[in-house]
């Protein structure tokens, strides 16, 4: 199965459904072997890069959301059923022990931010 969905999110479709062995998340960015259980790959995001993309979302006054082991990491809970995560560090902080694969940058209703 391939998805943009975080790992947490993938592996809960990929059993409803009986689907693969694999289970390739993140738009790539991460590979899961669901019989051995295991993170098979992931390819972290550098931290420059990061904050910048979270000054500009500070600017716009919109949702920043992070996904590291396995689940969602968002400045802001938008989705009050477990799927997300707050992130209560400063970023900085949060960073130096998160290995980040993806970030989205939504709007309130995940409109496109311009």
């Amino acid at each position: 199965m391939c998805t943009g969905r975080p790992c947490d999110y993938a592996k809960k479709l990929n059993d409803t459904i009986n689907g693969s062995q694999y289970i390739i998340y993140n738009n790539g960015a991460g590979i899961y072997d669901g019989n051995k259980k295991t993170i098979l790959y992931e390819n972290p995001m550098k931290i420059e890069g990061i904050l910048e993309l979270y000054s500009f979302a500070n600017q716009e006054d919109v949702r920043f959301i992070l996904a590291c082991n396995g689940t969602r990491y968002v400045n802001r809970i938008k989705h009050n059923d477990g799927s997300e995560t707050l992130f209560d560090l400063p970023l900085e902080k949060f960073l130096q022990s998160n290995k980040v694969i993806a970030v989205t940058i939504a709007g309130p209703d995940f409109d496109i931010v311009k």
